[in-house]
Formats: structure tokens, sequence, C-alpha cells
């Protein structure tokens, strides 16, 4: 949700801002891509996949893959459809957060 929140923000300094869903489901998408860049600049290091800070890293992917696409999907299925306009009130974020 930081991520989102963050766009959102940057968004509004631009003329035409970001609606708060879309920046919600930006957010999710984003942020399960930096733990991958980390396992390939470790594989290309010489880690193996033996080593410790490889497992942990590559556990912490697959952690942060599983809450990605459980807040993407709860996002879609809190929003599809239900507003036109491209608003979002906060009761409706903090709802989805609660259907996390």
């Amino acid at each position: 949700f930081m991520t989102g929140l963050m766009v959102h923000c940057a968004s509004m300094l631009t003329p035409e801002s970001l609606p708060m869903l879309d920046s919600l489901v930006f957010g999710a998408l984003i942020s399960s891509i930096d733990p991958v860049a980390i396992l390939s600049i470790l594989t290309n290091l010489g880690l193996s996949q033996a080593d410790t800070v490889f497992i942990l890293v590559l556990g912490e992917s697959l952690l942060n893959d599983g809450v990605a696409i459980t807040v993407f999907k709860t996002l879609v299925a809190r929003f599809d459809g239900r507003t036109n306009d491209g608003s979002t009130s906060a009761s409706e974020v903090f709802g989805a957060a609660a259907d996390f």
C-alpha cells in the first residue's frame, strides 16, 4: 500500500494525477520485482541455491510475490466496476485493507 500511496501523492504534483485505485494496483504489481533482481545478482556473483543468503532472499521473494498477488486480487475484486469516474474514497481503501 505504501508504494501505491507514494505514487498517488507524487502524481498529484502533475497536471493529471492518477486515481487512487490505479496507484494502488500499480504498487501491488511493482512491489514484487525487487527480490527477483537481487536473486539474479546473487546468481551472477556465484552463489548457489545451497547458500543461506540465497535461501533467505528466495523465501522473501516468494512471500512478497504471494502478498502482491493477494493485494492485487483484493483491489480488483473490491473496486472492479464500482466507480465510473476513477475516484476512490478513503473508506474504500481502508475496506480493501481490512479485506486483505
